[in-house]
């Protein structure tokens, strides 16, 4: 697990070991609810190719399967206890072990077992923003949203470095 500000060097490192490979990415998010749109936000901005799953994973199930991805990556807001805007990188058993959990939970485990029956067994990794506030037609937090900009630009740097997204 990684944090923002605490260890910016193995953020970095971390997410270079994720966006290599095959790798396909799953942004989730609700823009009507504050920091709750941060995945949505990050992903539009990634561009061609990452899933903008809004609230429903589950949706694009068969999307994944055709793609069969070494990695999938999950970008969404958290809510872990943290400070807001603080990012965290872990896999759905630290997700589940730690207490933390992204915003679309529920989906996102329905995804995994779906993704399971259908055969394939893709290494996830989930890349979380801690939220302020998910409150209805509220803005998104100042601190997330850098948070999201860092984001961002390293795993644009990273992709530019030749891996791309699918």
């Amino acid at each position: 697990m990684a944090v923002l500000g605490d260890i910016m060097g193995n953020l970095r490192e971390e997410l270079e070991n994720i966006f290599k490979g095959h790798f396909q990415v799953i942004c989730l998010g609700n823009e009507d609810r504050g920091d709750d749109g941060i995945g949505i936000y990050i992903g539009r901005k990634l561009g061609n190719g990452v899933i903008l799953a809004m609230n429903t994973p589950v949706n694009f199930l068969g999307k994944i399967v055709r793609e069969d991805p070494h990695v999938l990556v999950i970008i969404d807001g958290i809510d872990a206890g943290l400070a807001p805007g603080d990012i965290v990188v872990a896999d759905e058993r630290i997700v589940k072990d730690s207490g933390s959990q992204t915003t679309h939970y529920q989906d996102l485990s329905d995804l995994i077992h779906f993704l399971n029956l259908s055969g394939i067994d893709p290494v996830l990794r989930i890349i979380g923003i801690q939220v302020k506030t998910t409150e209805l037609y509220g803005d998104m937090s100042p601190e997330i949203v850098k948070s999201g900009e860092t984001l961002i630009e390293i795993i644009q740097g990273i992709i530019r470095g030749g891996n791309e997204v699918p």
